[in-house]
């Protein structure tokens, strides 16, 4: 992972941890960090983990789905 988006995936780390039980979803990460959407996709994708090669989920779906500002659900996100 480059530097960029590992200091991406922190910052979308820290939001989504601020959000506590609430949550977030990518758009609102997106939103309230400044950054593109496809980028905040990507670092919750870095976020989930990968358990065969060991490497920890920082964040989980947490079941509940918000209203985007298309007005289609998304995924709202946790921290682990």
């Amino acid at each position: 992972m480059s530097s960029r988006a590992v200091s991406q995936a922190m910052a979308v780390l820290s939001y989504i941890r601020a959000q506590g039980e609430h949550g977030a979803t990518i758009e609102e990460a997106a939103t309230a960090l400044g950054l593109r959407l496809a980028s905040v996709c990507g670092r919750c994708s870095d976020l989930q983990g990968d358990e065969a090669a060991g490497v920890p989920a920082r964040i989980r779906d947490s079941g509940q789905r918000r209203a985007t500002t298309s007005g289609s659900l998304a995924k709202v996100w946790v921290a682990v």
